[in-house]
């Protein structure tokens, strides 16, 4: 494990929201998985991506992955929503994130290459259910589509959709 992947895991680890030691393997597999977005302004998500490499002082050639952009969100988030300087919230962001992907139960005990592989490709083409369930941001009810929203949308509307 490089000290750039250790560190991605120290931005979100929390023992009360989101053990990363329990998910290692499932964690490794997201870093491996390129980011590719389909809608046109899911793109920042990749530049916030890539901006983490820098935020790190890590610099490698290769394009955004699945963790980098979910770890910057994550961080994003909890800075623009959830803001408490004496205790980050990256962690409750990225455990609900992971919950939506579906993927909660893939703890290294448990965990299952093919049945990640397939739900994040799903996740990649926007195959995941209307509501987002299957994305990284599930919300009940909701009558639009999701798959037709970028990601940083569907992040305010499932945060609304807590508020109510």
């Amino acid at each position: 494990m490089s000290d750039y992947f250790l560190w991605m895991l120290e931005q979100i680890d929390d023992p009360d929201e989101f053990d990363t030691g329990q998910y290692q393997n499932l964690l490794e597999y997201l870093d491996y998985v390129p980011f590719d977005y389909i809608l046109e302004m899911d793109k920042n998500r990749e530049s916030d991506g890539l901006e983490l490499r820098k935020t790190a002082g890590y610099f490698r050639g290769t394009g955004c992955s699945v963790l980098e952009m979910m770890v910057a969100l994550a961080i994003r988030c909890d800075q623009h929503l959830t803001d408490n300087p004496e205790h980050s919230r990256a962690s409750w962001w990225f455990k609900n994130m992971i919950k939506s992907l579906t993927l909660s139960d893939m703890t290294d005990d448990d965990f299952n290459r093919g049945i990640t592989m397939r739900t994040i490709e799903m996740f990649l083409r926007r195959e995941y259910d209307p509501d987002g369930c299957g994305g990284l941001f599930y919300i009940p009810g909701y009558e639009g589509d999701l798959r037709q929203v970028e990601i940083w949308y569907q992040m305010n509307y499932w945060y609304l959709s807590l508020r109510r």
